[in-house]
């Protein structure tokens, strides 16, 4: 059996081979990675500088754009004020000449009281805007009660009747001063 001797106390020995193995190794890593960074970085430069000129001409592009445009701009602002006008005569002339069916059954649902029930109902689409119905009622006061309500309206009875135990009223009325 062979027999390790340590002694601790004695000086490594210097070996310059090993030293210069161990230095050339580190300097050929260190290169390595240097190159490696370097050539990285040359080509993110030369990406930014290609975004950077395409940057450039998009800005030249929208600038030309933008001075070719501006006439063209003026004229359609100037032309807006001339449109809403002409849109706003129509409107005008639309509202003159629109009737509202919903309008009037609306002011019909406001004045019918309890009591009272819509049997025939004529709305005509013209100036006056007159409404013609037939009313019933279950009790002569209620059917009082619906002219007094229906008078401020030119309210207009052609003629009631009995039929059965309910009063039937024929009216008309004019919804022009709701």
């Amino acid at each position: 059996m062979n027999r390790i001797n340590l002694n601790l106390a004695a000086k490594p020995r210097f070996r310059p081979g090993r030293l210069l193995c161990c230095a050339l190794l580190t300097i050929a890593v260190s290169v390595l990675f240097t190159s490696t960074a370097v050539s990285k970085f040359s080509n993110s430069l030369s990406e930014y500088s290609k975004w950077r000129q395409l940057e450039k001409e998009s800005r030249q592009s929208l600038q030309r754009i933008q001075a070719s445009s501006a006439p063209l701009r003026r004229t359609l602002s100037g032309n807006r004020k001339k449109w809403d006008n002409q849109v706003q005569i129509a409107n005008n002339l639309i509202d003159g000449k629109k009737f509202s069916f919903i309008k009037q059954l609306d002011f019909l649902e406001e004045i019918l009281i309890d009591g009272t029930w819509l049997q025939r109902l004529t709305l005509k689409n013209d100036k006056n805007r007159r409404i013609n119905l037939v009313l019933s009622a279950d009790s002569f006061e209620s059917l009082l009660r619906q002219y007094e309500k229906m008078l401020p309206f030119e309210l207009v009875i052609r003629a009631e009747s009995e039929k059965g135990n309910l009063l039937q009223a024929d009216l008309a009325l004019s919804p022009e001063n709701e």
